[in-house]
Order: C-alpha cells, then structure tokens, then sequence
C-alpha cells in the first residue's frame, strides 16, 4: 500500500507542476501580447522583464518536473526489484 500511495501523492504532484508550467505559458503570452501592444519604452521594458520572469518560472517548474519524475521511475523500479528478489528467495 505505501508504494502506491507514495506513488499517487507524487503523480499528484506532477500534475499541479504540468497546471503550472501552462499557467507560466499562458502569462508568457499574455505578457508578450501587452509588449506589442505598449507605446512607451518604459512599458515596454515592463512587460519584456514579466515575460523573462514568467520564463524562468517554466524553467524552474519544468526543472522541478524532471527531478520529481526521475525519483518516481527509480523509487518504483527500486520498490520492483526489491519484491520480485522477495518473490524469487
């Protein structure tokens, strides 16, 4: 049961992260939008700054993602190996 639930609560996890990294995208392209649309170079710079940021953002969450997405692969073929050892002695 703790493989599963162990499991569950990390595919949980990767599911917000994958919600985020399209909100992050979605920022992006709102910014990006603003940016065409500004006259002042002050706007400008504004919204060029919110749209880096917004990337790093994905970055970051697409970093976290990979990370927490590899523990899971290892912690689930450890966890196999362990039990079909049990299974075979």
């Amino acid at each position: 049961m703790e493989i599963i639930q162990d499991k569950l609560l990390e595919e949980d996890l990767l599911e917000v992260l994958l919600t985020a990294i399209e909100e992050e995208k979605a920022a992006q392209a709102r910014y990006q939008g603003a940016l065409e649309l500004a006259k002042s170079p002050e706007s400008q710079a504004l919204f060029q700054d919110l749209v880096e940021v917004e990337r790093e953002h994905e970055r970051l969450l697409h970093e976290r993602y990979d990370q927490i997405k590899k523990k899971l692969e290892v912690k689930i073929i450890g966890k196999w190996n362990r039990w079909m050892k049990a299974e075979a002695g």
